[in-house]
């Protein structure tokens, strides 16, 4: 019998929430590589995004939705995939939200519940929106997936629910034999949390403080560089949002440094990117960041204010960008391959279950 699984990809948005797409193409990635005829994998996405999937995933069917604003996302994601489970033994939601009808065999993916911890991030409508839906998404699926031990304990907090721990499968691999660039690299959103204003004003300060110096900073992320034309920049410092996959890779491979200066992270992909690529890695020292690189990174210190993270670029800079050694299971851990075969375990065991209660 074949094994029917069904993927919500419909919050997938090419140049959006970078961090969601890149996890999303590198669990599909590993599930692949695993296809086999003892399963089936169909993803659903959205209006003018299914070629970008078949391109890369020629073995999974994907069905395109024939949608494309906002509200008929809401509508698909919280109506559809309740009558779209008949054609499926479990369908995967990876973008922490379970459907308002949601299908009977149905497992969930939690980022994170930074909203409990970060709340000026987010308007009012949002919080609320967050707070009863994401317990109520936790309380009612099949199975909760959690991308690192720390989201596990905000879930058993927030709703007293334990989940299964997968990090994050990450696909990037350094390109061989790139020229390095005398550059900082510090990948970014524009949410409170992730600090990047702090990340601005420090390297500034690094700047004056380093006349001698011809080290840059480039700014990367899911927003567009007019965001900045507020502020009066020094010309070594480069505001480049939104870049391709192949753009990011250049630059993870050929950059001195990586900066992520966040003071939250759910799991942070940027550290493990950092260092498949030997990257010197300056962060905040924060759970999260331990549990994923363990004592690879330069870290930032408490408060994590610009001041702090100019002193970490200073150390970084005194070093000569030394990259520092690291424990192997850290890269083997999220090879996409084997994030996807313990997916698989799970959603399997779903599937597995409900023949046992059929029988």
């Amino acid at each position: 019998m074949t094994f029917k699984i069904g993927i919500d990809c419909t919050n997938y948005i090419h140049g959006r929430a970078i961090g969601f797409n890149e996890y999303l193409f590198s669990l599909l990635h590993g599930l692949s590589l695993l296809k086999d005829d003892s399963f089936h994998i169909t993803l659903y996405v959205l209006k003018g995004q299914a070629n970008e999937f078949k391109a890369s995933f020629s073995n999974l069917d994907v069905i395109e939705l024939s949608f494309k604003s906002k509200f008929m996302v809401f509508f698909i994601h919280n109506f559809l995939f309740y009558f779209f489970q008949r054609q499926h033994d479990v369908i995967l939601f990876p973008a922490n939200f379970l459907p308002l009808l949601f299908p009977s065999k149905s497992v969930i993916v939690v980022h994170d519940l930074n909203f409990l911890f970060n709340p000026a991030s987010f308007s009012f409508a949002q919080l609320w929106y967050r707070h009863i839906f994401s317990k109520r998404s936790i309380i009612h699926a099949s199975a909760v997936i959690s991308i690192s031990n720390q989201v596990a304990k905000e879930i058993f907090y927030f709703s007293r629910r334990s989940s299964y721990v997968i990090h994050n499968p990450v696909m990037i691999e350094a390109l061989p034999e790139s020229p390095l660039g005398n550059f900082i690299l510090c990948p970014s959103s524009l949410a409170a949390y992730k600090n990047i204003n702090s990340a601005i004003e420090a390297c500034q300060r690094f700047v004056l403080n380093n006349p001698e110096s011809d080290l840059f900073f480039v700014f990367i992320g899911n927003w567009k560089p007019s965001a900045f034309n507020h502020l009066d920049l020094c010309k070594r410092i480069k505001m480049l949002g939104f870049v391709s996959i192949s753009s990011r890779l250049k630059l993870f491979s050929t950059c001195s440094a990586v900066l992520v200066p966040s003071y939250y992270e759910g799991f942070g992909m940027p550290y493990l990117e950092s260092l498949i690529c030997a990257k010197p890695l300056i962060c905040c020292d924060i759970p999260i960041a331990r549990e994923v690189v363990g004592s690879y990174p330069y870290f930032i210190g408490e408060p994590f204010g610009a001041q702090q993270i100019f002193l970490a670029l200073n150390t970084i800079y005194q070093t000569n960008f030394r990259v520092r050694p690291f424990d192997p299971k850290f890269v083997a851990n999220v090879q996409p391959e084997n994030a996807a075969k313990k997916y698989l375990n799970i959603l399997q065991s779903l599937f597995l279950s409900s023949l046992k209660g059929d029988s």
